[in-house]
């Protein structure tokens, strides 16, 4: 079993994935090297089809590894079954997709309060304060068909955080955003990220989004082709 560095939150060795189509099999993500810090920000970057979501996936734990292996908190994800994957995420990992994946009869407040509630707790005062540090103080008790697009985003920017997580994944996050509702969700992203010292993993097509994180990644064919 590969051992972790401490001062290391995700640690991608030799990461493979390939499927099989029909007779052939495809190469999604060819022996990817990948380090992250706590508090260190990355996107990563590349053409449509280059591996970039599959590298997220990897990473979360949300699929395996053809070959290779993911140290995530220090356990490698190959070693743990399905409920000790969902614990691991549910401690250590935030996630922030292109579609909000809300609750619709659920409260901006209820949604941020639910992986909490799952774990047995419930830090109102915590996630009141996050919707606030959003923008959405006024905003608790509103459910998501009233909310924009953009205050959606940042209710799931909220949730993703109430866990203080070691890391968040963040896929497109301003793929469905006009310009004015990513800035404001970015700044609120990068702020939290700041204050709650949480290393972000940024799967992006856009090249102004990365250069705002410390690391760009850039991915063609599955494999790395810079590291800046």
């Amino acid at each position: 079993m590969h051992r972790m560095n401490s001062n290391l939150v995700l640690q991608c060795n030799q990461l493979t994935k390939r499927y099989k189509s029909g007779d052939q099999y495809i190469t999604a993500l060819d022996r990817v090297d990948l380090t992250l810090r706590r508090g260190e920000t990355c996107a990563v970057v590349g053409p449509s089809g280059s591996g970039k979501t599959t590298l997220l996936s990897l990473a979360a734990g949300l699929d395996r590894a053809s070959s290779g292996s993911v140290l995530l908190q220090g356990q490698d994800l190959s070693f743990l079954d399905e409920d000790a994957l969902a614990l691991l995420r549910g401690k250590s990992v935030g996630f922030v997709f292109q579609s909000y994946q809300l609750i619709p009869s659920l409260t901006a407040l209820e949604n941020v309060l639910l992986p909490v509630e799952i774990r047995g707790y419930a830090d109102r005062d915590g996630a009141k304060e996050l919707l606030a540090h959003v923008g959405l103080g006024e905003r608790f008790h509103h459910y998501p068909s009233q909310l924009s697009g953009g205050e959606q985003q940042r209710v799931a920017l909220a949730r993703a955080f109430i866990n203080k997580p070691a890391i968040l994944f963040a896929d497109e996050p301003t793929g469905s955003l006009d310009a004015e509702n990513a800035e404001r969700a970015l700044s609120a992203m990068f702020e939290l990220n700041t204050r709650y010292h949480v290393a972000l993993l940024l799967v992006t097509h856009d090249d102004e989004l990365a250069r705002r994180a410390q690391r760009i990644i850039r991915l063609k064919s599955g494999r790395i082709v810079g590291d800046d």
